[in-house]
């Protein structure tokens, strides 16, 4: 049902979608797809998620399956590396990459995207294992990390109009997060209210740096790039974003000796952290804290990001 929810959500989005962008002028020019370099991309990530997610699991981080699913992503991507520079209209256009802005764009994004998704992972079990929270209730205590990064984003949105320096909204929003989820790491038997005021803050914060992100990559490119540099982007938030869910997961499982023979579903998780018999909050900080540095992360390539002039909008529209 989890799954059959979506269909109808998302039958609706495309029939909105459809309608609003069939009312958009098309400029059609000729291109020559990199099938190639996107089949080869593909690859190379495929075997990198499958490896983050199979690894200390399914199989353990050092057995042939996982090992050959890396060796298979570093030779996909050296050879995607060589197929960018061959290809006469490459899939991910090199000065795309090149551009410091871009990139420090998307790390930034990347790294606050990632945190807010790893933690909404794991703060159940959190929930529960901590606070004695039901699986239920623990759901409706994510609520404050889910929904208030949208008054974030609204009002770095809206900053982004007026501000001439618009990178110090979410620098400060950013340096709250990190400061909050600081005290978590600390604290983690901290009092509920005090936890979702926390996650609030969080939330917040790393709401704040997903409109200036991804307008100031959006600015850095040519007009015709503007598609390709958000998909660029959107996949690295995706990357990251796995590769923070699997550093967390890594981090609870061994603190509470999970095994790969015993798998690593909610219950055995929690039965296992009850079978230790003594105050196991210490690896939930570590959790938090793990969580922090890649928000430092973010933030350090949100202070490196050049603050260029945004363009206005286009002549005759």
């Amino acid at each position: 049902m989890i799954f059959w929810l979506n269909v109808p959500l998302g039958i609706v989005g495309a029939v909105m979608i459809n309608t609003a962008l069939a009312k958009l002028p098309r400029h059609d020019r000729k291109h020559r797809l990199d099938l190639i370099g996107a089949v080869l991309m593909v690859v190379a990530a495929v075997a990198l998620l499958l490896a983050l997610a199979w690894g200390g699991t399914r199989y353990s981080w050092m057995s042939p399956q996982i090992v050959l699913l890396f060796l298979a992503c570093v030779v996909f991507t050296a050879l995607f590396a060589w197929q960018l520079r061959r290809a006469p209209e490459p899939f991910l256009p090199l000065p795309i990459l090149a551009d410091p802005v871009v990139r420090a764009g998307t790390m930034a994004s990347a790294c606050a995207v990632g945190a807010t998704l790893a933690l909404t992972i794991y703060l159940p079990l959190y929930f529960q294992v901590v606070h004695g929270l039901s699986a239920a209730v623990s759901g409706l205590a994510l609520i404050p990390l889910v929904v208030m990064s949208t008054p974030g984003s609204i009002l770095s949105g809206r900053a982004l109009g007026h501000a001439e320096h618009y990178k110090r909204l979410p620098i400060a929003g950013l340096g709250c997060a990190i400061a909050a989820i600081g005290l978590l790491a600390l604290w983690p038997t901290a009092p509920l209210w005090l936890v979702l005021i926390a996650l609030t803050i969080v939330s917040v914060g790393c709401g704040t740096t997903y409109p200036v992100c991804t307008v100031s990559v959006q600015n850095a490119v040519v007009p015709h790039q503007v598609g390709t540099a958000t998909g660029v982007m959107n996949f690295f938030r995706a990357l990251i974003s796995a590769l923070e869910v699997a550093i967390l997961g890594a981090i609870v499982v061994a603190g509470f000796g999970v095994g790969v023979e015993r798998g690593r579903g909610a219950e055995v998780v929690i039965q296992a952290a009850n079978a230790l018999g003594s105050d196991v909050s210490h690896v939930f900080g570590w959790m938090f804290a793990t969580a922090g540095l890649f928000l430092a992360l973010g933030a350090a390539a949100l202070l490196l990001m050049e603050e260029r002039p945004l363009r206005g909008p286009a002549a005759g529209t």
